[in-house]
C-alpha cells in the first residue's frame, strides 16, 4: 500500500478499517483492539507479543533522535520518520508503509531460505550420499566379482580333478586286466612245475629199485610231455603324455575382466523441486517408491565422486527410478499362524509358524517342496538363511540356535541361562542372536563366529539397557554393518553400530496410518541400506533411512504383517500372520 504523507492514520492490518491501537511485534502486524483475539487464534503455534501501537518495535530513525519510522521511501530505499518528511527531503517521492515493505522483503528472504533448505541443500546432500552409495556399491560389486572368480577357479579345479580321476580310473582298470592275465599265466606255470616235480620223483623211485621188471615197464614219455613250451605273455605298458599348457591362451579360456573407468557426467544430477519435502538424513541414497511423493535421504559427508560410465553408472541410474509399491503375488502356507519367512533363493522361501514344522515353498509354483520338523518338536522362534545358503533357526524352548544342512539339524549355539529370540547371518559369515535371560531381567545381542561368542552388546554409553526383556524381538544386519533390532515392548527399532554402540532408536512418526501405537515385529534391510520393519497394529511396513529418518509407509492392503525378508532383487516378502500367507511387495523399480 502506498501513502502520500505522514498524516494518514495507521489502520489495522486485519480488518483494514479501524485505527491501529495495538501491535504484535513477532508478527509485525498492526491491530485494532477488536482484531487482537482473531490474530491470536489465527496461528496458535507462534509466541505472540501484543504491545501498544506507540511502543511497537519499529526501525528507529538515526537522524531524528530515534523516532519510529512509519514509512519507507522507494526512491531513496530508506525508512523515514515524521521529521524526515517535514524536512522536504522526500518531497514527491513514492512512500509505502514501512511494515509492508518489511514484510515483502522478509517474504523474499523466506523464499530464498526455502529454496536453500528444500532444493539446494537436499540436492547437494543427495550428491554426497550418491557418492557414498556408489562407493558402497563398488565394494559390493568387487566382492561379487572376486567371488565369481573364485567360483570359476573352483569349477576349473573341479573339472581338472574330474579329468584326472577319469584317467586314473582307466589306468587302474588296465592294470587290473593285465595283472589278472599275468596271474593266470603264473598260476598255470606253478601247476606245471608241480607236475614236473611229481614226475621227477617218479623217476627217482624207479632209479632206486633193482627190480628189472619195473625198469622194463617204465616208459620215458616225459620229454614228449614237456617238449611243447607255453606261449610267452608279451605285455605293453600304457604311457601318459601330458598335454601342453597353453599359457598364452589360458587366461582367455579362464575368463577376462572388462575395462572400467571413472569419469564426470555434467548432467548427472538435477535440482529438486520446491514442492518436494525437505530432507535431512545422513546416509540414505536410493529413492524409494510410495503412494505419494518420493523421498531422497542423503548422508552427512559432502565429498563428491564422479559417476563412472559402466557398472557404477548403471547402479546410479537405478537409484533414480521410482515405482509405486505393488503386491506381486501371495503364497498361502499350511501353518496355523504364520510368523517367519526367510529367502533361500529368488525362487524359494522357508516359512514357520506356531507349529514345529519349517516348510520350503517354490514361489512361482506356489507349492511346498519339503518340510523339516524342529529337533525339539516345538515351534522355532525365528528363521534366517546365511550367506552360504544354510537355514538357521533359533529355538527358545531348547535354548539353541540350529543350522540345517540337508536333512541334518545341528545345534551351533547352546545356551544355559538365556533364551534366543531373533537370529540372522552377517555378511562376514557370523551369526547375530538377540536373547533374553531366562529370568527376564536382561537382554543382549551376541555375535557368534563358528559357534563361539565373540562380542556382546547390552548397554548404551550411559549404562542403560539397550533392549527390553520379555518382548518380541527380531534382528537384521544392515549393509553398513549396523545391527538393527525390533523391540515391540518399547515400540522401537534399536540400531547399534558394528561394535555395539547405540546409533539411534526409531519410534515411528505421528500420526500413524491407523492412529495406533507403533508395534514393530519383523525387520529386514535392502541393498540401499534402508531398514524395513513390519508394524503389526498399523497394518503396514515402515521404511527407514540408515540414520533413523522416517521415509514412508508401504501401505498396500497388508493384513497382520509380521515377519519380513528381502531377496537379492530387493523384493519384499511380508508374512500376513493370521491369513497364513506370504505376500511379495515390489517397492523399488
Amino acid at each position: 500500500m502506498e501513502v502520500s504523507g505522514a498524516q494518514d492514520v495507521p489502520r489495522c492490518d486485519v480488518c483494514e478499517e479501524e485505527a491501529a491501537r495495538m501491535h504484535c511485534d513477532p508478527c509485525v502486524v498492526s491491530l485494532c483492539k477488536v482484531c487482537v483475539g482473531e490474530h491470536f487464534s489465527s496461528d496458535l503455534s507462534r509466541a505472540h507479543k501484543i504491545v501498544d501501537f506507540k511502543d511497537r518495535n519499529l526501525h528507529k530513525c538515526s537522524l531524528h533522535d530515534n523516532e519510529p519510522c512509519e514509512l519507507f521511501c522507494q526512491q531513496c530505499n530508506l525508512p523515514v520518520c515524521t521529521s524526515c518528511l517535514s524536512s522536504d527531503g522526500h518531497l514527491g517521492h513514492s512512500l509505502s508503509k514501512y511494515l509492508h515493505v518489511l514484510n515483502e522483503r522478509k517474504e523474499r528472504v523466506l523464499k530464498e531460505k526455502a529454496t536453500l533448505e528444500e532444493a539446494i541443500y537436499p540436492t547437494f546432500q543427495f550428491i554426497s550420499s550418491d557418492a557414498e552409495n556408489a562407493k558402497a556399491q563398488l565394494d559390493k560389486k568387487y566382492e561379487d566379482l572376486l567371488a565369481l572368480i573364485e567360483t570359476q577357479e573352483e569349477d576349473w579345479h573341479s573339472e581338472v580333478t574330474k579329468v584326472a580321476n577319469k584317467l586314473k580310473t582307466k589306468a587302474k582298470k588296465m592294470r587290473r586286466t593285465q595283472t589278472e592275465r599275468l596271474q593266470q599265466h603264473s598260476d598255470a606255470m606253478k601247476a606245471k612245475l608241480a607236475n614236473i616235480m611229481t614226475d621227477i620223483s617218479s623217476c627217482q623211485n624207479v632209479l632206486d629199485t633193482n627190480d628189472v621188471s619195473k625198469l622194463a615197464d617204465f616208459e620215458c614219455l616225459y620229454m614228449e610231455k614237456y617238449t611243447k613250451l607255453p606261449e610267452k605273455i608279451e605285455r605293453s605298458l600304457p604311457k601318459f603324455t601330458p598335454g601342453e599348457i597353453d599359457r598364452e591362451n589360458l587366461g582367455k579360456l579362464f575368463g577376462k575382466l572388462s575395462l572400467v573407468s571413472l569419469s564426470s557426467v555434467a548432467s548427472g544430477y538435477s535440482f529438486r523441486t520446491l514442492d518436494e519435502p525437505l530432507q535431512k538424513p545422513r546416509e540414505e541414497t536410493d529413492r524409494l517408491a510410495e503412494p505419494t511423493e518420493p523421498l531422497q535421504e542423503p548422508r552427512e559427508e559432502t565429498e563428491q565422486l564422479a559417476a563412472p560410465t559402466e557398472t557404477l553408472q548403471e547402479t546410479i541410474e537405478e537409484t533414480n527410478r521410482l515405482a509405486a509399491p505393488t503386491t506381486v503375488t501371495s503364497i498361502r502356507t499350511g501353518h496355523g499362524h504364520l510368523y517367519d519367512v526367510a529367502c533361500q533363493s529368488e525362487k524359494e522361501i522357508w516359512t514357520s509358524g506356531n507349529g514345529a514344522m519349517i516348510r520350503l515353498y517354490n514361489i512361482h509354483r506356489k507349492s511346498q517342496l519339503r518340510s523339516i520338523r524342529t529337533k525339539s518338536k516345538k515351534a522355532p522362534t525365528n528363521l534366517a538363511v546365511t550367506q552360504t545358503g544354510d537355514l538357521v533357526y533359533s529355538d527358545s524352548s531348547s535354548k539353541t540356535v540350529n543350522v540345517v544342512r540337508g536333512w541334518e539339524i545341528q545345534a551351533v549355539v547352546t545356551l544355559r541361562d538365556w533364551k534366543p529370540q531373533g537370529v540372522c547371518g552377517t555378511f562376514s559369515g557370523e551369526l547375530l542372536v538377540i536373547m533374553d535371560r531366562e529370568d527376564k531381567q536382561e537382554s543382549r545381542v551376541v555375535r557368534y563366529s563358528g559357534g563361539t561368542a565373540r562380542q556382546s552388546a547390552q548397554f548404551d554409553h550411559q549404562g542403560k539397557p539397550l533392549y527390553s526383556t520379555g518382548s518380541i524381538k527380531y534382528i537384521a544386519e544392515n549393509r553398513n554393518l549396523d545391527v538393527c533390532v525390533t523391540d515391540s515392548k518399547r515400540n522401537a527399532v534399536v540400531v547399534t553400530s558394528e561394535t555395539g554402540g547405540l546409533r539411534f532408536r526409531y519410534t515411528g512418526p505421528s500420526p500413524t496410518p491407523r492412529n495406533k501405537a507403533f508395534y514393530p515385529v519383523g525387520i529386514a534391510t535392502d541393498s540401499g541400506s534402508r531398514i524395513l520393519t513390519a508394524d503389526y497394529f498399523n497394518q503396514c511396513v515402515h521404511v527407514i533411512a540408515p540414520d533413523g529418518q522416517f521415509l514412508r509407509y508401504l501401505d498396500c492392503g497388508l493384513q497382520d504383517p509380521w515377519g519380513l525378508c528381502i531377496d537379492r532383487e530387493d523384493n519384499l516378502f511380508v508374512v500376513e500372520c493370521i491369513h497364513q500367507r506370504v505376500t511379495i511387495v515390489k517397492y523399488l523399480q
